[in-house]
């Protein structure tokens, strides 16, 4: 149970049934250790298979979009709470996750399809199109931060329309709003 949880976690909502039995021999022989069982998953070749399988929960689709801007702790500290609630708190809530108030006692779902909803979807997109330039006075060149946000296998398509993209706004949009960026 604890094996095949944690590859749906990390990995694929359907993860290689080969990779949850090696996860759940390591869990029985070392006693439930769970860096054991870790080192498992990071070694296991199904592990490494560049497919996007996760679709991000709705707070780490913000916090990846933060890490990519470059966006620091100082400067989210520093904001007031009716600027965090209308920046995060409010399109989190439309997202499909309320800040600290998971749907059961067991968290977040982890399927795609409790993410991937019409509203969840225009959420989404709504933040990706209005809040990056509120958060920064200055954005990067979209043609970087494809880049950056999705790495050197970045999907062509979209490094082409962050590039074709009208505004530098529109380009970081692009991005955020991509189903690529939207997957880990």
């Amino acid at each position: 149970h604890i094996a095949g949880k944690l590859a749906v976690h990390f990995l694929s909502d359907t993860p290689d049934p080969a990779l949850v039995a090696a996860l759940e021999a390591r869990f029985v022989a070392t006693g439930g250790d769970l860096l054991a069982v870790y080192e498992v998953m990071l070694d296991h070749p199904a592990a490494w298979v560049p497919q996007r399988a996760k679709v991000k929960q709705p707070y780490a689709y913000v916090q990846s979009a933060l890490r990519a801007l470059g966006v620091t702790g100082a400067g989210l500290t520093a904001m007031d709470r009716r600027a965090y609630n209308r920046i995060f708190g409010g399109p989190l809530t439309m997202m499909g996750q309320v800040w600290e108030e998971p749907t059961g006692p067991d968290g977040w779902p982890e399927e795609a399809e409790a993410w991937v909803t019409p509203q969840a979807v225009a959420g989404r997109v709504n933040w990706a199109m209005t809040v990056p330039e509120r958060l920064m006075p200055v954005l990067p060149d979209p043609r970087d931060l494809v880049r950056v946000a999705l790495g050197p296998d970045a999907p062509e398509a979209v490094v082409f329309a962050a590039g074709a993209a009208e505004s530098v706004d529109v380009g970081v949009g692009v991005i955020f709003a991509s189903a690529a960026f939207n997957r880990r």
